[in-house]
């Protein structure tokens, strides 16, 4: 069963397919030129293998590269694999074979280096707690990524100011209207401890669309 993935640079980048060990070298070789890359994955797979059931194959000798600067999405229909490959990248689910790399950190043999680099974002409203202010929110963030408090006052205010809640920061979350909300909970992708905010400004935006429901789940 061939599985792959296609990365589309819209701004005068290439498009390419991403389908094994080949193609892996020659990723490997494109980014050599510009350093470690942010994420390299290398024939990553992973089964599922619920009971009394057939085995479910989420991800199938999946690679991918993708340099630093790079914002970088993925495209697909339900069933995918696309959170899939996230958890792995989280350091959440192990793959069954294969391996990944955060900075040039292994995601499976170096949690602990991985996960401090990684700054989480979930979809619609979830993750804020509604009772406390925006950034009261931020700063409980900023604690978990073991900041001293003087930084996490700076970096709050920077990510307030980024999102456009510089005006309403000290208010609960629960008067902010759903759009408020959605750009509170981004905010919280800027708390990366290694990486500054001015790194979400992207040089070359790209997208991978993930194969159909019918090659991978």
């Amino acid at each position: 069963m061939q599985r792959f993935t296609e990365s589309v640079q819209p701004f005068g980048g290439a498009v390419h397919r991403l389908t094994g060990s080949r193609t892996a070298r020659r990723e490997r070789n494109r980014l050599a030129r510009v350093g470690t890359p942010a994420v390299e994955i290398e024939e990553i797979s992973r089964v599922f293998e619920p009971r009394k059931k057939p085995p479910v194959v989420a991800l199938d000798d999946v690679s991918l590269a993708i340099p630093p600067g790079e914002i970088h999405g993925l495209l697909g229909p339900n069933g995918a694999g696309k959170t899939t490959l996230v958890k792995i990248l989280s350091t959440v689910l192990l793959p069954t074979s294969g391996r990944a790399r955060v900075l040039g950190h292994d995601v499976v043999d170096e949690t602990k280096a991985v996960r401090p680099l990684l700054g989480i974002v979930f979809g619609g409203e979830r993750g804020l707690y509604w009772r406390l202010t925006g950034r009261q929110n931020l700063e409980y963030w900023g604690a978990l990524y073991k900041l001293s408090p003087r930084e996490t006052k700076a970096r709050t205010q920077q990510l307030i100011e980024r999102v456009g809640l510089a005006e309403r920061a000290d208010e609960r979350v629960e008067t902010y209207s759903r759009g408020m909300k959605q750009r509170a909970c981004t905010s919280r992708g800027g708390w990366s401890a290694m990486r500054p905010c001015s790194s979400w400004t992207s040089r070359r935006p790209a997208w991978t669309r993930w194969p159909p429901a019918s090659s991978a789940r």
